[in-house]
């Protein structure tokens, strides 16, 4: 009896991770198609031709995409939340300890984009140009809302929340991390992302298993996202970083403050010193 309960939990992991994230894709996919059947509707209302009516949908839905991933985060969040995410009591963090991961998110951002830019990696990835061009041109609060804060809270839960404490339950940290982090990089669909995106997942998953709590990794995540938009809207920032790329000391300092706070977090951090649980809505298993 034992062995089968075993052999149950094993598949309906298995089932979450995959699961997880293919419902994300589709959820995607189908809030972009009822997109283009409401603008086909509506073009043809107003007599628009055929061929133009494709092009000017088209566009459209191009131009819509943050707010239609917006709408997709919002579909997908309960479904992964309440069908995969195991709800479980988690060790109480100090909100203090909670603190360092913030600024680890921003210096990890700007130190990992400095060192695809540059690599040159960028130059063949026309993806990720296209992209850029398309998702940074709304209003900052807009961005930080549908970039920063809805991505940060999904994607922790599918691939720290599902997928790395999925992979935990068959191999080591290390071997679970590696494995999810490439997954959620892949996910990313072309290079310049991949790299960021699995650099940034191996921290990401580190700062989970460190916490042990999904909130960690969600407030990095999070924060590593709207460091991002602040970078590419806010203009007094990008004159403040424009003037310190001058020094060439400023990559090495970046990454020093970046091994600072995970040395920080590794020496501070000590969720299972303190022996109490909590009960927060949101989980982290143990």
């Amino acid at each position: 009896m034992m062995e089968r309960m075993k052999k149950d939990e094993k598949t309906r992991t298995i089932l979450s991770m995959i699961l997880a994230p293919l419902i994300y894709l589709l959820a995607g996919r189908l809030v972009s198609f009822t997109a283009v059947l409401i603008l086909y509707a509506r073009s043809a209302a107003e007599g628009v031709s055929l061929n133009d009516r494709y092009l000017q949908v088209m566009d459209t839905v191009y131009q819509m995409n943050v707010p239609l991933t917006a709408a997709a985060i919002l579909v997908t969040l309960p479904i992964v939340y309440f069908a995969f995410y195991e709800k479980e009591k988690t060790y109480r963090v100090r909100k203090l300890q909670l603190i360092w991961v913030i600024p680890l998110g921003a210096a990890l951002c700007l130190s990992v984009n400095l060192l695809i830019s540059y690599s040159g990696i960028s130059r063949y990835s026309d993806g990720y140009e296209q992209l850029a061009r398309t998702i940074y041109q709304g209003r900052i609060l807009t961005e930080l809302v549908c970039l920063a804060l809805l991505p940060g809270i999904l994607e922790e839960l599918i691939y720290r929340g599902v997928m790395y404490k999925g992979f935990r339950k068959f191999f080591q940290p290390l071997w679970a991390n590696l494995f999810s982090s490439l997954i959620f990089g892949a996910v990313h669909m072309n290079l310049v992302q991949f790299l960021y995106a699995g650099i940034l997942g191996v921290i990401f998953a580190w700062v989970y298993e460190r916490y042990q709590n999904i909130w960690a990794p969600i407030l990095t995540h999070v924060s590593a996202n709207a460091f991002s938009v602040l970078i590419m809207e806010w203009q007094p920032l990008q004159k403040a970083l424009n003037h310190l790329l001058k020094s060439i000391m400023f990559l090495p300092v970046l990454l020093l403050v970046c091994a600072g706070l995970v040395y920080g977090i590794q020496k501070k951090v000590h969720p299972r010193r303190c022996g109490e649980y909590e009960d927060t809505g949101i989980h982290g298993r143990v």
